[in-house]
């Protein structure tokens, strides 16, 4: 790596550094990785949980207290102006692989994405900090699966899999393998308890010293996960009924008011799933604020791009986020509907 002098020194100065990692289990095995292979040089590391939402409010800035900052399967150059202000006094390392709006790297940013490697594979945070970290390859499996990344990385799959004595994969995207089931565990406890639930599945996962004591501690995450399971299979029929489809835009609506659990990413991803060609959006009514998933699983039109426009988030070009007040709901719809309309007969 080009820059891996420099931040071999900084980690060498540190006593402890801030770990700013999405809540996803790509996220979350990302900076499992980290955490360890920074506790191996004798550097402490504090957890911050973020997403690309997190990034737009000033108060989550003043969490980060330390002088080496790392953000993991976070987009932080898209708060470009924040992450300025923060180099000024500490040195930031972006681990990312989110769609680039605008290189960070500085001499006090390191901003590692596969575009600046040349690497054309998505490329997500697990085996980013895998490869450039030395990390934990079933951790890097576990991630990679969760976040899509599968179908490009199956021949590393398939070779952690030999390792471990598991069949090879069949399925494209590998959903098929032992480790698919521990991506939903992970998943199921951000869904069941947020923040806390996602801190729980970390520790999980850094304080086991190999799979097999991970796998042997997990008793709790599976019971979480067929719960989730089931209230999922509750919501999916009701989604049946009160779906609001838009063919002349490719577009299917839901509203999801006041859920159990946090199941809105999970539930997008499931219905997406099924209608490849369609563009899906859940939208989390909490009473206030509404948040918002959409997906788009044949990739046709970028959701990252439509969540920017319309509800001023982001993501990936098939799966984005976004939050927006409840008073807005009728414009961001009205947006969606007028962008994707567009989209369909220029296409």
């Amino acid at each position: 790596m080009k820059y891996w002098e420099k931040l071999a020194k900084w980690v060498k100065n540190a006593t402890i550094a801030d770990i700013v990692c999405h809540t996803d289990s790509d996220g979350l095995t990302a900076a499992a990785q980290l955490a360890l292979y920074l506790k191996s040089k004798g550097v402490g590391y504090n957890i911050i949980l973020g997403s690309p939402e997190r990034l737009r409010h000033a108060n989550f800035w003043m969490k980060i207290k330390n002088d080496l900052v790392f953000f993991v399967d976070i987009p932080a150059d898209h708060a470009s102006d924040d992450l300025i202000r923060l180099s000024n006094k500490a040195n930031i390392v972006i681990i990312d692989h989110h769609r680039i709006n605008k290189d960070m790297n500085s001499d006090s940013i390191i901003h590692y994405h596969r575009e600046f490697l040349g690497e054309k594979r998505y490329y997500p945070s697990s085996k980013e900090v895998y490869d450039l970290f030395g990390g934990i390859d079933w951790m890097a499996c576990i991630g990679l699966i969760g976040d899509y990344g599968g179908r490009p990385w199956k021949a590393f799959i398939n070779k952690v899999h030999e390792k471990y004595g598991f069949p090879k994969c069949k399925d494209k995207n590998c959903f098929d393998s032992p480790f698919s089931k521990y991506d939903q565990m992970i998943n199921s406890a951000r869904m069941m308890y947020g923040d806390k639930g996602c801190i729980k599945a970390f520790n999980l996962l850094v304080n086991s010293s190999n799979f097999q004591e991970f796998k042997e501690k997990t008793g709790v995450l599976e019971e979480w996960a067929k719960k989730i399971n089931d209230y999922i299979e509750h919501v999916k029929s009701d989604y049946q009924h009160n779906k609001e489809p838009h063919p002349k835009a490719d577009l299917i609506f839901y509203e999801l008011n006041n859920p159990k659990y946090k199941i809105g990413s999970a539930l997008s991803t499931i219905i997406s799933t099924n209608n490849p060609d369609k563009t899906i959006i859940i939208l989390v009514n909490k009473g206030s604020i509404i948040n918002i998933n959409f997906r788009r699983q044949d990739g046709k039109y970028n959701m990252s791009i439509l969540a920017k426009k319309c509800g001023k988030g982001g993501g990936h070009k098939q799966a984005s986020g976004a939050t927006i007040k409840a008073s807005d709901l009728s414009d961001f719809k009205e947006c969606i509907i007028q962008t994707l309309t567009k989209w369909v007969k220029t296409a």
